[in-house]
């Protein structure tokens, strides 16, 4: 899923690779270090509507790999966060995220 923005900020090339209730991994072309606070939106179809809804999230950096490395390209990131994001606001989303995505 594609991340809109960090920390208030239009971003491309940045996905959401996986969501728990307590922490996330993203995939992104920005350099960031282990304890910066950052703030992401994902945004997610309504229900009956074209419109998306915005959910944002809010969390520290924990750690930081570098997964691409090309001269001719931007370097790529795997950056895995810890939510200071209100527990059951998470858990919410994620909840209707599952419902409309996956089907068990």
């Amino acid at each position: 899923m594609e991340v809109n923005e960090i920390n208030g900020k239009p971003v491309s090339e940045t996905f959401l690779l996986d969501i728990t209730a307590d922490g996330a991994q993203l995939a992104t072309t920005l350099f960031m270090v282990a304890g910066d606070l950052l703030r992401f939106c994902v945004s997610i179809p309504a229900e009956d509507t074209r419109e998306k809804t915005k959910h944002f999230f809010d969390g520290r950096v924990m750690w930081v790999n570098k997964t691409y490395s090309n001269p001719e390209e931007q370097d790529r990131y795997r950056i895995g966060l810890s939510f200071s994001t209100f527990y059951r606001k998470t858990e919410r989303i994620m909840e209707n995220f599952q419902l409309k995505y996956f089907y068990f």
